[in-house]
């Protein structure tokens, strides 16, 4: 089976290569994640070759500072590069550098059909430019990546729908903020669900909540966009969609251990968690107690 990673087109060797020829310590490649990857790395002093994104391309330093000489579209900067520091390079985008330390960072790649499908969704045009940067920082795209980071290291314990979630977040962010779509985005108005729509909505989560729960499927109930619909059910309920899966599923699961004799597993299915050794963790994680020790508990 091929493993999916993050490539780009080596100049000198005219064939696509992984950007880093060693393979991550974490990766979305075990993960069924549609349109996108992420890769976490340690990285030794090296030299990367002349390369040109296959997609638009997200660096996030994460561990110590490290000098990098680096050159971008033709452009050759010396670069401290600090904990936190994120580049932005879309497709298309000729680069190489040179990195002086050893460094640890976050890579993540958004093919062009997800990044056109979001813009459809939030703006009606899928004609927008993110706009590369070498060298920024924003705390909301550190956030999200490390938020993605510890989902996948945890073997995606809260499920694809959070992973999913999260990755439409970023996507709309550099919309937003690292696009020439940011000015459509502004101007699109002001969208108004009903509180029968978020009724809908709930229902349907608690009828389902032993599935593989999907963003898309949910949002398709209001007939609005994803980004519309995730911002608008937070404001009427107080709780992003994928929090209130959570609470509904712990609720769920509190109401069976209590009064059921049901066991551990059966009610890990039947709240959509895919082991007893992820629903233990979650339900210890969101109650501070086992299952088991919540149910005797309550005998």
């Amino acid at each position: 089976m091929t493993v999916k990673r993050i490539c780009a087109f080596d100049t000198n060797l005219a064939k696509s290569i992984p950007i880093v020829t060693k393979l991550p310590t974490i990766s979305s490649a075990s993960f069924d994640c549609q349109g996108w990857v992420m890769e976490h790395h340690f990285l030794s002093a090296s030299e990367c070759p002349e390369m040109v994104t296959e997609q638009l391309t997200i660096s996030i330093k994460i561990g110590n500072s490290f000098a990098t000489d680096w050159r971008l579209d033709g452009e050759l900067k010396r670069c401290h590069m600090r904990c936190g520091d994120i580049a932005i390079l879309p497709k298309g985008i000729v680069n190489s550098a040179v990195w002086y330390d050893c460094s640890e960072v976050i890579w993540l790649s958004i093919n062009s059909f997800l990044l056109d499908k979001v813009a459809c969704e939030t703006l009606n045009s899928n004609s927008i430019q993110v706009i590369p940067h070498r060298q920024i920082r924003d705390a909301q795209i550190v956030n999200i990546a490390l938020a993605l980071k510890a989902e996948l290291e945890s073997g995606c314990l809260a499920g694809k729908f959070y992973i999913d979630y999260l990755t439409k977040a970023l996507i709309v962010y550099l919309i937003k903020k690292y696009s020439d779509g940011d000015r459509q985005l502004n101007k699109i108005s002001k969208v108004e669900v009903s509180e029968a729509k978020i009724k809908q909505v709930k229902d349907y989560i608690n009828d389902n909540l032993a599935e593989n729960l999907n963003l898309e499927k949910i949002s398709e109930i209001t007939q609005i966009s994803l980004y519309h619909f995730a911002r608008i059910f937070k404001q009427k309920t107080g709780y992003s969609p994928h929090q209130y899966i959570i609470k509904c599923r712990i609720e769920r699961a509190k109401k069976l251990l209590s009064k059921t004799n049901l066991s551990i597993i059966e009610i890990a299915h039947s709240i959509g968690c895919s082991s007893q050794s992820n629903f233990t963790s979650l339900f210890r994680k969101k109650v501070g107690t086992t299952p088991k020790k919540y149910r005797q508990s309550k005998k």
